[in-house]
């Protein structure tokens, strides 16, 4: 469950370096500040922006994984292992389909450049089973979060990450491909999501 902590706790730090250093040599460009949620076009590079539908499923109301800066609920069922190193929060729950793996995690920050993370998230993540790319944005409770999506034979991926409270946001799904209801369960987490 664990093998992907390193390496999305140092994209977290890397990000938010990177930001720090931007930010510190004066960058006065308007572009790259912080995402409006209520756009729906394009950005200036042509990245995906904000699909502003919520998640309109009912919300989970299994056990809850908690970070710096949000709660969620995990789909119901008696047989999750929830687990916490640091400022990540993750659960497994390992049936006849296989694993189905939920991290959550805020770290603090100054940045708030949804692409540039985007973009760092994309290229941690090519080295994964699933390679995971950008598709639209999402709205989650009025906050915009990029998303990966990546899929194989066996296993799917849905990676969200932005910016709330000076925190980044990091929620990151793994599942068999053949796992009954995914994305209907992936929903209804993400409707109980709520940010601190």
């Amino acid at each position: 469950m664990w093998s992907r902590v390193p390496r999305l706790v140092l994209a977290s730090v890397v990000s938010a370096s990177l930001a720090t250093s931007l930010v510190a040599c004066g960058d006065d460009d308007p572009a790259t500040g912080p995402s409006d949620p209520s756009s729906n076009a394009s950005t200036e590079t042509g990245e995906p922006s904000g699909d502003p539908g919520e998640p309109s499923a009912e919300p989970a109301t299994g056990p809850e994984l908690e970070s710096n800066n949000l709660r969620m609920r995990l789909f119901a069922s008696p047989d999750w292992n929830v687990r916490t190193l640091g400022t990540l929060m993750g659960a497994s729950l390992d049936s006849d389909d296989g694993l189905f793996e939920v991290r959550v995690s805020g770290i603090a920050t100054t940045s708030e450049d949804l692409e540039r993370d985007a973009e760092i998230a994309e290229e941690n993540e090519a080295i994964e089973r699933t390679s995971p790319q950008r598709v639209a944005n999402r709205v989650i409770q009025g906050v915009e979060l990029f998303v990966l999506e990546g899929e194989d034979d066996r296993y799917r991926s849905v990676v969200l990450g932005g910016f709330h409270n000076g925190y980044q946001v990091n929620i990151d799904i793994d599942f068999p491909a053949d796992w009954p209801d995914a994305d209907a369960l992936i929903e209804s987490m993400l409707a109980s999501v709520e940010w601190k």
